[in-house]
């Protein structure tokens, strides 16, 4: 049974069966933690900011987490010291979304079919990444920045986010943007206003010093995000290349005439892991596939959507044409459509762990001309290897109008084989490290990164100690992640 700690606010309880810490022990990527003192799950801002005011009157630390049931990945949720799990699954209401203005409120619960679920009937859908998985947290998702892939609706790395309520290491609780006028959040909602602004009060931009810093400085107890509006029409499609110069060309192309929709690039072992639902579908995929895939989903609006989509594509295929490329609706007996019917209706079965079982992951961001660099780094790399080289998964996502791009190399390997697991491990850190040398950008640095990302700068740190020690001066909140 659930056991209170001594002085723990109201309503809170300690749960301290070792099956329900066993989880907090060890994540998916091999890394182990120190074991958790307790799980507590609040069930509304006033009991997660209490409870980080008594953590720091009890000189006590929380680690917050948002998916109940893992799994866990790149170790931001496992305690460097014995410390709380503040276990945020339980707050997880869809508190409001509005077609109009294609937004919505929701709790750090939320995962994306759950959210999904309500927001179609505002005739919304959410901005996601790449398939991921069922259970993922939606909001955390969006603090973690990772990549959405419709770079037409991605103005600036905060979006698709708005205003957001956290609760400071300190106890302080604080609404950023338009979220921080007058008001409770739902005597906002009843006078008609919309969280909308990431920015404020005034020129503060706090959700963009909390983005990213894997919960470190605060705990966000809700947060507005924009939707995108369900399309009346909807089109996928694939071109093929052998060699990834000419989509990188078409993709800035593409971006350029703005068309709404999904658009990346991937390799053929990444389309396979993607596609196949069996363990071996990396073997028997990958050979039908083209070597690289550009992939495109084209959206119109209600207003004239059969025009719109014709100009769309006509553009799309000119500009294809005008790179000896074509623009096909399936490759290798699998149709674009059905990609595009995944990434709406989410695999049960996370795809990178589809092909073997599990995998290791680097991900970065650079400019996508770079692409060819990285792609040269990591030839010589395997190149290198003595044993065979395994297959490797790319997949490149253009992000804020394609200004940017996330670059990801994914390892799959069978975790029954030690060695295998050894190998990937070994692969993905020495990967991670060429990587960095020849440029990219390790903007979420977990774990290991955070030294690849700080050791370029080390003049940097004690400027974001000083942050830390203003938001958490008593160091409560995850200790011993990133450089604190």
């Amino acid at each position: 049974m659930p056991d209170s700690l001594a002085g723990m606010p109201s309503g809170l309880y300690a749960i301290k069966e070792p099956a329900a810490l066993q989880q907090y022990l060890r994540d998916e990527d091999g890394e182990t933690a120190a074991e958790p003192l307790a799980i507590v799950r609040p069930s509304n801002v006033s009991q997660l900011r209490d409870l980080v005011r008594w953590a720091n009157d009890t000189g006590r630390s929380l680690v917050p987490v948002s998916s109940g049931g893992g799994p866990r990945r790149h170790a931001d949720t496992l305690p460097s010291r014995p410390a709380i799990i503040v276990d945020l699954s339980s707050m997880n209401r869809v508190i409001h979304a509005d077609g109009r203005d294609a937004i919505a409120v929701i709790e750090p619960g939320v995962t994306f079919p759950e959210f999904d679920a309500m927001l179609k009937k505002h005739g919304l859908r959410s901005f996601k990444p790449l398939l991921p998985r069922r259970n993922k947290s939606a909001l955390t998702s969006y603090l973690e920045r990772e990549p959405i892939t419709s770079p037409h609706d991605h103005w600036d790395s905060e979006d698709p986010l708005g205003g957001v309520e956290v609760v400071f290491g300190s106890g302080e609780t604080y609404r950023t943007g338009t979220a921080g006028i007058k008001g409770s959040l739902e005597q906002q909602l009843s006078r008609g206003m919309r969280q909308m602004m990431a920015v404020g009060p005034g020129v503060t931009d706090f959700l963009r010093v909390l983005q990213g810093s894997q919960g470190t400085l605060g705990i966000v107890a809700w947060a507005s995000a924009y939707c995108e509006r369900i399309p009346a029409l909807e089109k996928a499609f694939f071109v093929g290349a052998d060699s990834l110069e000419p989509l990188t060309e078409l993709s800035y192309k593409i971006t350029r005439r703005r068309p709404g929709g999904q658009l990346f690039i991937v390799n053929n072992v990444q389309l396979a892991m993607m596609c196949g639902g069996e363990r071996k579908a990396i073997n028997e995929l990958a050979p039908k596939f083209p070597r690289w895939a550009l992939y495109a989903n084209l959206t119109t609006p209600d207003f004239l959507p059969e025009e719109r989509m014709a100009f769309q594509q006509a553009d799309f295929q000119s500009d294809a044409a005008g790179l000896s490329l074509s623009v096909v609706e399936q490759v290798g007996g699998y149709r674009a459509n059905d990609l595009r019917a995944a990434q709406i209706e989410l695999p049960s079965v996370f795809y990178k762990d589809r092909p073997l079982g599990a995998h290791r992951e680097v991900f970065f961001l650079s400019q996508l001309t770079h692409a060819p660099k990285f792609q040269a780094a990591l030839t010589s790399l395997l190149a290198s290897m003595r044993s065979p080289a395994p297959p490797v998964a790319i997949y490149l996502q253009p992000r804020v109008h394609g200004t940017s791009c996330h670059f990801e190399f994914t390892f799959p390997f069978d975790p029954a084989n030690a060695a295998a697991a050894k190998a990937a491990t070994t692969l993905a850190d020495i990967a991670a490290r060429k990587f960095a040398d020849a440029g990219g950008f390790f903007s979420r640095p977990y774990g290991a990164w955070s030294e690849i990302a700080f050791g370029k700068d080390r003049a940097i740190q004690p400027f974001l100690k000083a942050v830390k020690e203003m938001f958490d001066p008593n160091g409560v909140l995850n200790p011993g992640k990133l450089c604190f």
